[in-house]
């Protein structure tokens, strides 16, 4: 299921800049449709294309695995931003925390040792807050130009097509963050409008501190986390 374009903003503004977050989310909206758990370039595919070099490669880290079966329609590019476990395996590896032996077998890439591990970055590269972690890692070194639908086709490229709505939905959220508990991973706070007089600031003070008090209770009684808002 796709998610929320406000929400994708949400997380993107939380690794990328003002600037560079309308690009960013209309690249995953041209990469993945916003959905989660999109996987692509799967080895047939890739064949297909006539990239059989990376065919070779994806092929040890798409799951479930294909390099020792004959099945090989999964994909190896996962996620929101279609983060390409061929290319990018080890930059997912420091990013997760999840490391395990590869090999070289002779390709552009080294291969796990065991293919079901790359299972695990498969599944780790299906959070969206991951994702986003993962694309910012590959923004650093790699700028826009990682991503095809940045570059192509040349003259028109894909995510043009997508940039008005990002555009958009970021000044949306920048303006006021998204206030529903389907919001990946935010944080508890409180959201306080400037003051405009000393009494403002004096409601302000006792507002926070009787939501302070009632927060504290609440947690107590519930463990669950928290989305507050306090609007004033």
């Amino acid at each position: 299921m796709a998610l929320n374009i406000d929400d994708v903003s949400y997380l993107v503004l939380q690794h990328f800049t003002t600037e560079q977050a309308p690009i960013m989310v209309a690249i995953a909206c041209a990469e993945s449709s916003l959905n989660p758990n999109a996987e692509g370039d799967s080895p047939k595919s890739l064949r297909t294309a006539g990239y059989n070099s990376s065919a070779n490669i994806a092929k040890y880290w798409n799951c479930p695995v294909s390099g020792q079966t004959t099945d090989d329609t999964a994909g190896a590019s996962i996620g929101l931003f279609q983060i390409f476990l061929g290319a990018n395996h080890k930059t997912v590896m420091n990013l997760s925390g999840i490391h395990f032996s590869t090999k070289d077998i002779g390709l552009s890439y080294d291969v796990p040792v065991n293919e079901s591990n790359a299972c695990q970055l498969v599944e780790w590269l299906k959070v969206p807050e991951n994702n986003v972690r993962a694309a910012k890692a590959i923004f650093d070194n790699q700028g826009y130009g990682a991503w095809s639908v940045y570059k192509y086709p040349e003259g028109n490229p894909v995510y043009l097509r997508h940039l008005t709505d990002a555009t958009n939905s970021v000044n949306r959220v920048l303006a006021k963050p998204p206030d529903s508990d389907t919001t990946p991973d935010k944080p508890n706070y409180v959201y306080i409008k400037q003051p405009g007089s000393l009494f403002a600031i004096l409601g302000i003070t006792l507002a926070v501190a009787l939501t302070t008090m009632f927060l504290s209770e609440e947690n107590r009684k519930d463990s669950t986390t928290r989305r507050t808002w306090v609007k004033l």
